[in-house]
């Protein structure tokens, strides 16, 4: 006997072939995102019905996949088929689904992942940009602005689950803070060139200072024809052991070891520079170091990720 929705076979067995669409979710654990992988279990069981009345067993191992279409966003990488029961008040039969998928990463690190790192090494080259061209602080706020732009879409496009804490986030959120650092710290160095135009003079700790930083930084000045003191670059020493240096408004009294004779003395105007000089290579160098290490965890941790 053959009807509509089941069909009787001569031995008693019934068979229903149905089409039903499932909607199902399950926990994600992102701590890899774009470069991770998921286990997804789907169980169907019956509420209504105990396995005294209705059994519900798994006749294969794997799923039949003959009909399935690739995903644009995930990679059906396995699955798996056992049998299950939960015991409310009785036993109730099921069968488990389980698939392991794969993120296909390749759309959100051009669209995302990219860009928003391109913004970020751009941003430290606002120490190579000159004072003088008056474009230093908007060009600094001009990437921060775009990097908070970047970084909402980021967040958007990351699935908000706080039971694992996805290193994208993190790392998006440390890069932001140093850029908003490099904002400070040419915030600090436009103000310094102003001392400059004021007739401000470096005191001996920033000249100390100054000098290491120029041997750090290859820093050379440039001679000048005709100016003796631009060519001799070397400080006066002072004819009293105890000297006195005149830096504006304040007057500082030297107490220390007299300047050697032919050490190199800086303007306010030259160790703004050489500042901004080692502040370049600093920031790029711990952005370099921290997006490199960043990307090779989530990519090797991601890739051997292990499931339970």
């Amino acid at each position: 006997m053959k009807g509509n929705y089941v069909t009787v076979l001569a031995d008693g067995t019934v068979v229903w072939l149905t089409a039903v669409n499932i909607v199902s979710q399950c926990s994600a654990d992102i701590q890899y995102y774009p470069f991770d992988k998921q286990q997804c279990h789907v169980i169907l069981t019956s509420w209504t019905f105990d396995a005294t009345q209705l059994n519900l067993f798994a006749s294969m191992n794997t799923l039949w996949l003959d009909l399935y279409e690739e995903n644009g966003e995930w990679n059906l990488t396995e699955t798996a088929l056992v049998n299950y029961s939960r015991n409310v008040g009785g036993v109730l039969p099921g069968v488990r689904f389980t698939f392991f998928l794969t993120r296909k990463y390749s759309y959100y690190v051009l669209n995302l992942i990219i860009p928003f790192i391109v913004i970020a090494l751009l941003g430290t080259f606002v120490f190579v940009l000159p004072v003088e061209s008056g474009e230093k602080l908007g060009f600094a706020l001009t990437i921060l602005l775009s990097m908070s732009v970047v970084m909402s879409t980021v967040s958007e496009a990351i699935p908000p689950i706080s039971t694992n804490t996805c290193k994208l986030s993190v790392y998006v959120l440390i890069v932001f803070i140093i850029s908003a650092v490099e904002t400070v710290v040419t915030v600090i160095s436009c103000q310094t060139n102003e001392r400059h135009e004021k007739g401000y003079v470096p005191g001996p700790i920033i000249q100390s200072i100054a000098r290491s930083a120029a041997k750090v930084s290859f820093y050379r000045r440039p001679h000048k024809h005709g100016n003796e003191n631009a060519e001799n670059n070397t400080a006066t020493p002072p004819k009293n052991k105890e000297a006195w240096v005149e830096s504006g408004a304040d007057t500082v009294k030297q107490d220390e070891k007299e300047p050697a004779i032919n050490a190199t003395m800086y303007t306010v105007q030259e160790c703004a520079f050489i500042f901004d000089r080692v502040n370049f290579f600093i920031f790029m160098v711990v952005k370099l170091v921290l997006t490199i290490s960043v990307f090779v965890v989530l990519q090797v941790d991601g890739s051997n990720q292990k499931f339970s």
